[in-house]
């Protein structure tokens, strides 16, 4: 059974200190609904607390922007991206360039997309970049051109983060759940996920550097992997999977 209108879930409250724009996550089961034209209201409904839902399980910041940039929705992994970084903000129901030497890029990127085209950003300086991708979503645009009832394109485009490092996603933890990794092992899983060598990692866990290189001997032959690189190249291509604590702040 699908649920009424007034049961759908919409994300909660963001964690203190993140800037969330409140209409945005009100609006957007209404604008979801927008891009399924004259579908019954349940499941309308239904669909937008669907993919509010998918989207809030991905570690990356995904935002969605209606017509001139308002902001439909965003996701916690964008909202914390923003509110960290600083590049990007929140702000007035539009995501914005802090930065005005940002501001024409970004504003030539959504303008863009409204034609088609994808578009890649960077913001912040070399040490600190953070990427984001500017696209239409031309499957929802070109499926809403083909209802009936002459419901015209809402031109609904999507900005997506880059993952950014030194997360620890629940992807690495059923990573070594499926190989039985012990603690110790995913410690140092994790610890090499962020780029730390052998040698810091003994020295953050206060054991020895023999240790930590039988620990990740242990882990490769568990993982059938040939190196390190090539169990981090493993690691790195899992699907990206948000923590359910972060889900529940």
């Amino acid at each position: 059974m699908f649920p009424s209108e007034s049961e759908v879930r919409v994300p909660s409250p963001s964690p203190s200190g993140l800037t969330q724009p409140t209409r945005a996550h009100t609006d957007a089961k209404a604008d979801f609904g927008a891009a399924v034209g004259s579908a019954p209201l349940a499941q309308v409904a239904f669909g937008a607390a669907l993919a509010i839902s998918i989207l809030e399980q991905i570690d990356h910041g995904v935002l969605l922007l209606g017509e001139h940039g308002r902001l439909l929705f965003v996701n916690r992994v964008a909202m914390r991206e923003c509110a960290v970084h600083g590049a990007l903000r929140l702000e007035n129901g539009r995501l914005q360039a802090l930065r005005q030497i940002d501001a024409e890029p970004l504003a030539r990127a959504l303008a863009s997309a409204t034609r088609g085209l994808r578009t890649l950003l960077h913001f912040g300086g070399e040490e600190d970049c953070l990427p984001l991708v500017v696209m239409p979503l031309t499957t929802l645009t070109t499926a809403e051109a083909d209802l009936s009832d002459g419901v015209r394109s809402t031109g609904i485009t999507l900005a997506l983060l880059a993952k950014r490092s030194g997360t620890e996603p629940l992807n690495i933890e059923l990573f070594a759940q499926a190989y039985a990794l012990t603690t110790a092992e995913r410690a140092v899983l994790k610890g090499l996920s962020r780029g730390l060598d052998p040698i810091s990692l003994a020295s953050t866990h206060g054991v020895k550097v023999s240790t930590v290189r039988t620990q990740i001997m242990h882990i490769r032959e568990k993982t059938r992997t040939g190196s390190i690189r090539a169990l981090l190249d493993v690691v790195n291509n899992l699907p990206p999977v948000v923590c359910s604590t972060e889900l529940r702040a």
